[in-house]
C-alpha cells in the first residue's frame, strides 16, 4: 500500500478560495484516482500545537540521549 504524508504550511488551510489549497485538493483527487488504495495523511502545521524548540528543550533531549546505551 502506498502511503503519502502531506505537510501543509498554509496559515489559512481551511479556506478553499486560496490557489494553494485548490491545488492541494486537485492533487489529492488525482492521487486517489491513480492510487485508489493509497493512504494519505495530511499534517496542517497551523492546526497543530507544535512546541517551540528552545535551549531548554535541547538540553532535555541531550540529557535523554546521554542515558541511552550506545549501539554500534
Amino acid at each position: 500500500m502506498e502511503k503519502t504524508l502531506l505537510i501543509n504550511a498554509h496559515p489559512d488551510y481551511t479556506n478553499h478560495d486560496h490557489h494553494s489549497i485548490q491545488l492541494l485538493d486537485y492533487f489529492l483527487e488525482q492521487l486517489q484516482n491513480k492510487f485508489p488504495h493509497a493512504e494519505t495523511t495530511t499534517l496542517n502545521l497551523y492546526g497543530e500545537d507544535i512546541p517551540q524548540n528552545t535551549e531548554s528543550t535541547y538540553a532535555t533531549y541531550r540529557k535523554k540521549l546521554m542515558v541511552l546505551p550506545y549501539l554500534p
